[in-house]
């Protein structure tokens, strides 16, 4: 009885856990979304992604055509 009480214990715990890890995220999310209002870190994020986007690329080619 007393483990399973333990076991509840450590659920709870747990899920409080989760419970403010989420609001913490929805809070940096929301945050995240201010800036996304601004057109200059629109054009960094998006310019930022093209270029990972032709690293990835990059190493697919690599990876498919000189590892076989």
């Amino acid at each position: 009885m007393k483990q399973m009480q333990t076991l509840q214990q450590e659920l709870v715990m747990k899920i409080n856990y989760q419970y403010q890890n989420s609001i913490f995220k929805l809070l940096k999310l929301n945050k995240l979304m201010d800036l996304f209002k601004k057109k200059e870190f629109l054009a960094l994020i998006s310019f930022t992604f093209i270029i990972w986007s032709l690293v990835i690329l990059k190493n697919l080619v690599r990876i498919t055509f000189c590892y076989k």
